[in-house]
């Protein structure tokens, strides 16, 4: 931790990070990190990450129409509600 201090690189991460972070700072290569080959089982578990995040995706869409309409509506109304309050020659504001 000192010696990343002293050379000033960032002190953050386990020691493992903070060791690799020092290897590079004197130029060793890093160790080769083994990759996880996809299984099966992984891909079923990505899969259904995705399809949930889909479905949330399409939640979102279906709220953000409903807004949408429900304000196109609110407009509509408020709208009527100027013309009939200029027809009577009520001077105020709609939403009052």
């Amino acid at each position: 931790m000192n010696e990343l201090k002293e050379r000033r690189l960032p002190t953050f991460g386990t020691v493992t990070e903070r060791k690799d972070r020092l290897r590079k700072h004197f130029g060793q290569e890093e160790e080769q990190k083994v990759d996880v080959k996809p299984t099966v089982t992984n891909m079923q578990q990505t899969g259904n990450k995705k399809s949930s995040c889909l479905d949330e995706i399409e939640r979102l869409k279906q709220q953000r129409e409903e807004r949408r309409a429900r304000m196109d509506e609110v407009k509509r109304t408020r709208s009527e509600r100027e013309k009939n309050n200029l027809q009577m020659g009520i001077r105020a504001d709609v939403d009052f």
